[in-house]
């Protein structure tokens, strides 16, 4: 098919017919065969738009066949194990009816007394002859007059060259012989062809044959023709002629003095330009504006805007301190000023010494590729990245074209992006200014300068050739759908990786792309491009073909100014995402001093807070407050270092603070071993605050009888904990460090309630008392009375356990 189509045959004059007995040979088993992901597969589908293919009718969804193929399956699986795998197809199923056929024949042959030997073999297979035949695994069987079997065919026709899939447009019924259309065909040229082609198979028809003219009318369209070629020539020469006084014109030739440094944004980022005037006199500065010394190390990085003969510029510094005005470097500007193609950088001018050679080209302001793509602020979606590779494509294909046939230089960091995001390609032609020898003791920058050429490039095999340029493209692409340098995914530094690349490896060394990160056919042109042997590799114009396919329904295929828009509405997007990141942070930020405000005062009162509104104190009727020390702590500080003693307390109010967040409880404040908590403020909570505030006294507790000692395992932590219910003020207090303070005699008795209790239990007040009794879960012992400071006898409680209420 593509050789028929390399003749022009698949225009819609002829249609091609194949028999594919199987369906899957030609149009393939997911009926696109044309499909090979290769260079030929836009040739191969065009192609395929004129193929009729023949098959078998697919039976697989008749029920008998269903049948027969699950009875196959078992009777294998019975003999040879369950693991034995069965191809099962047409013809199986056509060989099985050919068996019950015959064994039928025969059993009807004896039953009627005639005999089934060898001599007898011609009388019973004519028996078939003419019948039909149902029930058997392919549906109804027909064998015609002569003993042939007259089998169902469909024909599959691609109707949509759109979507590519070969669909069945027609099947043909052997047992009634009945031809039945099942869908449109599509015509490559909307009509089936004829019998014969107009002009007949070799051009003999005469309705092809131009009737003969009048002699006049031949005379004087030939003078005419004449007339106009003469002045067509004419004209040409004329426009050759001007472009040729103009190419040899030396207005190209620029000096240092005609150059001024961009002092707008680039002072900070190109600080190796200087303007040296310090020592000369103002009428040396009149006839000398200014001098740039350039003393940068990075090649890649000798790139300056300046500003030439009013207009702004890139300048590129070469490795040359002086170049001669030979015949060999008017040729190559003559060849790079003739170069002028919308992805390629144009040629302005060029410096030739005395102490540095330059070379002057059209400024690009977003800057070259490489920076583009590791600039992790700028977004690239798929039609970005898209755009990126056509250009770069389009500007090779104008340059090997060209007189300039070679680039030879191809990479990332001489492709440059313009304020309109077009991509333009420099570094072209001008070998005298490029082309440098190999230092004599290579550095980093020389081996990463090698990543993007050809291994036979490196290893001097060729020189630089249309191959090598396709190998530099495809390593290009590695960066664009990566957004990564050259073979960055290997922990390998430039000079062994180009080590790797020069061995002559199987498979070669190459960057490698997972699957998620590039659809199969874009990954296959890429693997194509830095094939190891170049011939190998496709032509530019290929490539082009091949991304016309990948991006057919991509809407880069629009015009300029709709792709130009997108451009620009991409790029206000990648802005609004970026205020939304630093929208975000600012939240996630604020989320946290919300956070850290919270656990420093309760979170109504934090809230009031961050309003403005004063936090006034606030009287409530009835809360219960929790206070809790450590027996033994002065002598375990006296015992402990101040190291050991802070490990402890924050291993356990760490503990504590885990434990708390599960009831409605506040924590107050912690005072070297004090620990003090309150239930039913500052949102109030009814009655609920005592059961709230024992419950977490019992669960600290039990947590108490476990805990261990980092520097003292051995020792059991006491814990003597106090209980107090009543009314209490609370309020904010103070600007600096401002706390949460409660204040009122309930605090001063719960704090007696701790300080009189023992270790290792819970003392609670006779008022907490009487509200635990009305929830009725909570087990008490008296202790009786007993003095306290300031309130003399006052009757307390050993709170012993919470009862556990099962519910049926």
């Amino acid at each position: 098919m593509l050789a028929a189509n390399r003749l022009g045959m698949c225009e819609g004059e002829y249609a091609f017919v194949a028999l594919d007995l199987y369906q899957n040979d030609i149009i393939g088993s997911g009926k696109n065969g044309w499909r090979q992901n290769d260079s030929y597969d836009a040739a191969a589908k065009h192609a395929y738009a004129a193929l009729f293919v023949l098959t078998l009718m697919d039976k697989r969804p008749l029920p008998e066949y269903q049948k027969f193929e699950r009875a196959v399956r078992r009777q294998a699986e019975r003999d040879y194990g369950p693991r034995h795998s069965v191809d099962i197809n047409y013809h199986t199923g056509a060989f099985h009816d050919s068996v019950i056929m015959f064994a039928s024949t025969v059993n009807l042959t004896v039953a009627e007394g005639g005999k089934v030997d060898k001599e007898h073999i011609i009388p019973l297979t004519q028996r078939f002859w003419g019948i039909k035949w149902e029930g058997g695994a392919s549906g109804k069987v027909y064998i015609d007059p002569f003993g042939d079997r007259s089998d169902d065919h469909s024909l599959y026709h691609m109707i949509s060259e759109e979507s590519g899939e070969f669909v069945v447009v027609a099947n043909y019924f052997g047992y009634k012989k009945n031809y039945e259309e099942v869908a449109n065909i599509s015509w490559p040229n909307g009509r089936p062809p004829l019998n014969k082609p107009y002009c007949g198979y070799m051009g003999e028809s005469p309705l092809c044959v131009v009737k003969g003219l009048p002699i006049t009318e031949i005379v004087v369209g030939v003078a005419l023709g004449i007339l106009v070629l003469v002045g067509i020539t004419g004209f040409l020469m004329y426009k050759r002629a001007r472009e040729e006084v103009n190419l040899s014109s030396m207005d190209w030739l620029a000096q240092w003095s005609e150059l001024t440094y961009n002092d707008g944004a680039n002072r900070k980022s190109h600080n190796s330009v200087t303007t040296v005037n310090s020592s000369k006199t103002e009428s040396t500065k009149k006839h000398d504006k200014m001098t740039l010394n350039f003393t940068t190390s990075n090649s890649f990085s000798k790139t300056h805007q300046v500003f030439f003969r009013g207009n702004l510029v890139l300048l590129r510094m070469c490795e040359k301190r002086k170049i001669e005005l030979t015949k060999e470097l008017r040729d190559e500007v003559k060849s790079v000023r003739i170069v002028i193609h919308e992805n390629l950088m144009r040629f302005v001018g060029a410096i030739l010494g005395p102490e540095q050679t330059a070379v002057l080209l059209e400024f690009c302001s977003k800057g070259n590729l490489q920076n583009l793509l590791t600039n992790d602020a700028f977004k690239l979606d798929d039609l970005f990245k898209t755009s990126l590779i056509n250009d770069i494509i389009k500007g090779m294909i104008y340059i090997h074209t060209s007189p300039v046939h070679i680039h030879g230089r191809l990479n990332s960091r001489c492709c440059y992006i313009d304020s309109r995001f077009v991509l333009k390609i420099g570094d072209y032609g001008l070998p005298t200014f490029y082309d440098n020898p190999p230092p004599f003791s290579p550095d980093n920058e020389y081996f990463t300068a090698l990543l993007w050429r050809a291994p036979e490039v490196i290893n001097h095999t060729t020189g630089r050739t249309q191959e090598a340029d396709v190998y530099s493209f495809g390593i290009i692409m590695q960066e664009i759908i990566l957004r990564e340098e050259p073979f960055a995914m290997y922990p390998l530094s430039a000079e062994e990786s180009v080590r790797r690349v020069m061995k002559n490896m199987e498979p070669p060394f190459r960057p490698t792309i997972k699957s998620e990160a590039a659809s199969v056919p874009l990954t296959a042109l890429m693997e194509k491009c830095w094939a190891q042997n170049p011939s190998n590799r496709p032509r530019f114009q290929e490539i082009r073909s091949i991304m016309r396919q990948i991006s057919r329904n991509d809407e880069q295929q629009g015009n300029i100014m709709d792709v130009l828009l997108r451009r620009m509405e991409q790029y206000a997007q990648n802005l609004e995402s970026l205020v939304e990141e630093k929208t975000q942070a600012f939240l996630e930020e604020k989320r946290k001093s919300d956070q850290l405000l919270n656990q420093l005062l309760p979170k109504v009162v934090a809230e009031q807070l961050k309003k403005g509104q004063p936090v006034h104190p606030e009287t409530y009727e009835n809360v219960s407050i929790y206070f809790s020390d450590i027996v033994g702590f002065t002598t375990l500080s006296s015992e402990s270092t101040p190291m050991e003693i802070v490990d402890f307390l924050n291993d356990l109010y760490t503990c504590f603070d885990g434990t708390i967040i599960q009831y409605d409880v506040y924590k107050v404040e912690t005072i070297g071993d004090s620990y003090m908590c309150v239930s039913g403020l500052p949102v109030r909570n009814g009655l609920e605050h005592a059961a709230q505030i024992v419950k977490m006294a019992l669960s600290l507790l039990g947590h108490v009888t476990t805990f261990k000692i980092r520097h003292r395992p051995n020792d059991q932590l006491k814990l003597r904990i106090g209980i107090h219910s009543g009314p209490c003020v609370a309020g904010v207090v103070g600007l600096t460090m401002p706390r949460y303070c409660l204040f009122g005699d309930t605090v001063n008795t719960a704090s007696r309630m701790e300080s009189t209790g023992e270790a290792l239990k819970i003392q609670i007040s006779s008022a907490t008392k009487i509200l635990l009794d009305t929830f009725g879960t909570f087990e008490c012992e008296e202790r009786g009375e007993i003095p306290v400071k300031g309130k003399g006898q006052i009757r307390t409680f050993w709170l012993l356990r919470e009862q556990v209420q099962l519910t049926v």
